[in-house]
């Protein structure tokens, strides 16, 4: 049999985080141990809810994102992702001021 690596699933349940119109960094792995993530994610607020596949990919400088959404309105908010410090932070931009709870699963590869 073929040896395999081992994929990390975490869950990440951020209840009832805040979020402004500013930026709030949602997750962060180590840059120098994994290379890519996939993080699915449910945001919902009391009107509205959005679903995303979230994918990320680093060189280890530029982190670069691509996402796919489905919501049941206009959108709640978007993600970008930084390499900073040997990190790769994973983060969200509300496009409104309210209370948002962020539920997130990633794979780190």
């Amino acid at each position: 049999f073929p040896s395999h690596d081992t994929i990390n699933l975490n869950t990440i349940d951020s209840s009832n985080v805040s979020v402004s119109t500013g930026s709030t960094v949602i997750d962060t792995f180590y840059a120098n141990v994994y290379r890519s993530a996939k993080y699915t994610v449910q945001v919902s607020t009391a009107s509205g809810f959005q679903f995303d596949d979230v994918l990320v990919v680093h060189n280890g400088t530029t982190a670069n994102v691509v996402t796919t959404s489905a919501r049941t309105g206009s959108s709640l908010g978007t993600y970008t992702a930084q390499v900073a410090t040997g990190a790769v932070n994973l983060i969200f931009t509300a496009s409104n001021s309210s209370t948002l709870r962020l539920q997130t699963t990633r794979f780190l590869i």
